[in-house]
């Protein structure tokens, strides 16, 4: 009796948080031109996020599920995923924050550390979205910049705004914003008026919202102008015209 209560009680729960965690946007996953995945994003408040994220390309591609927490500097203080990669190689991670000191553990380390002020950590593998979460605690960071966890440093710059076409035919603007510090050039992400995150796109696979499916060839574009941009600038710093032989 005591065990078929519990698994009532275990069922009506599992239904609870499934109600509670119907998801508040679907984006598209699409590669050369077609749609090949999904990742839904549940907001539990400001704090609390729930991502899946996977996608099929040839057999292989990710499958992530994601939950974290964040505080009011937008930064996470706990985060989990667990699923699988691009080779489908199965990986779990965690990380959280206690007492001035955080701790994590992924498929490549594990480690703690102390830290005296706000630090965001990077996981190894994360669904897009997490992305649109660090864009959003670096706007917020003094001189929008953080370090990073394990190590490292981001910053974040905007790279001006398009008015976009909507699916159903309406206009929105949405501005590219520039990660510095995960790789060896600029991240951009695409961020609406509000905040969210509006796409994630490349030439090779891009996350977006469906109303945004049609601009996305528009916003690539635009990434790419900025990139152009960009390296021009790096060859003006960096080139050095000797004075004589």
């Amino acid at each position: 009796m005591i065990r078929a209560l519990v698994s009532m009680l275990g069922t009506l729960l599992f239904a609870a948080a499934a109600l509670a965690a119907s998801s508040d946007r679907d984006d598209q996953v699409v590669m050369f031109g077609k749609v090949v995945g999904l990742q839904t994003v549940t907001a539990r408040g400001d704090a609390q996020a729930f991502a899946e994220y996977s996608y099929n390309d040839r057999g292989r591609g990710d499958h992530i599920v994601a939950n974290w927490t964040l505080d009011a500097a937008g930064v996470p203080t706990a985060y989990s995923g667990q699923g699988n990669d691009y080779m489908k190689a199965a990986f779990a991670e965690t990380f959280r924050r206690s007492g001035g000191r955080a701790y994590w553990r992924n498929r490549s380390e594990h480690g703690a550390q102390s830290i005296a002020a706000e630090a965001f950590y990077v996981p190894t593998n994360a669904p897009p979205e997490f992305l649109g979460v660090l864009a959003r605690a670096l706007l917020k960071a003094p001189e929008h910049r953080l370090p990073l966890l394990p190590s490292g440093e981001a910053r974040i710059a905007a790279a001006g705004s398009m008015t976009v076409t909507l699916a159903g035919g309406g206009k929105t603007a949405l501005t590219q914003y520039r990660v510095t510090g995960l790789d060896f050039s600029p991240t951009p992400v695409w961020l609406d008026h509000d905040g969210n995150t509006a796409a994630i796109v490349s030439s090779w696979i891009s996350v977006l919202s469906a109303p945004y499916r049609e601009s996305m060839q528009a916003l690539l574009d635009a990434q790419n102008h900025t990139d152009i941009e960009w390296f021009a600038e790096l060859a003006r710093q960096h080139t050095h015209v000797p004075a004589g032989d």
